[in-house]
């Protein structure tokens, strides 16, 4: 079932950090259905390792939005 919460999160981090937009999952800009109604489903984040101080303002924003996840890194769920 699609999430309004998680769409306007994905928004958040791309308003926040543009430069994430290319590591999240399901890709934005895919006109193929399933792929649309995946982006309010889930979102797979994969950082680079220059960019792990930005984790916990991430996952402060995700915990705003009432979003769950898992950092595996930090083997932290929230």
């Amino acid at each position: 079932m699609a999430s309004d919460e998680l769409v306007v999160f994905r928004e958040a981090l791309v308003d926040r950090w543009p430069q994430v937009r290319d590591m999240m999952e399901p890709l934005e800009g895919d006109d193929d259905p399933d792929e649309i109604e995946a982006m309010g489903r889930y979102l797979i984040l994969t950082l680079p390792f220059r960019l792990a101080e930005l984790i916990p303002e991430m996952r402060d924003l995700a915990v705003g939005a009432a979003i769950s996840g898992f950092d595996p890194q930090a083997e932290v769920a929230f």
